[in-house]
């Protein structure tokens, strides 16, 4: 349960949350930042000027980056390596967000818990 809180990051950064920063694939993000972030959405709901959704563009370069770096840490694995500044767990978590945001490889309606990953 604790690696959802990489997803919804990812989720609050895509709604244009102030402390949702998915900048580095090493760091976990912070729970307190994100329990921020899920507050603030909730009091001031999705009304304009609360959040806004992030560019199509914005969220599909953050889309590629994830597929290739959840690759990079894929093969490390097959090579019994480690991939060095990414976290895999938080990549995995981001890549599967992503991919439920955008339906990217997923039907569409495709439920969170049957979001798939490939690479």
């Amino acid at each position: 349960m604790a690696w959802r809180f990489e997803a919804a990051n990812l989720l609050l950064w895509a709604l244009g949350a102030e402390n949702a920063d998915i900048r580095h694939a090493d760091s976990l993000a912070d729970p307190d930042d994100v329990r921020r972030g899920a507050q603030a959405l909730r009091k001031g709901g999705l009304v304009p000027g609360a959040m806004r959704l992030r560019p199509a563009a914005e969220i599909l370069d953050a889309l590629d980056l994830a597929w290739r770096q959840h690759w990079i840490v894929r093969q490390a694995r097959q090579k019994g390596l480690v991939p060095d500044g990414i976290d895999p767990d938080v990549i995995s978590e981001r890549h599967h967000a992503l991919n439920w945001l955008t339906g990217f490889h997923n039907d569409p309606g495709t439920s969170w818990d049957d979001v798939e990953t490939p690479t």
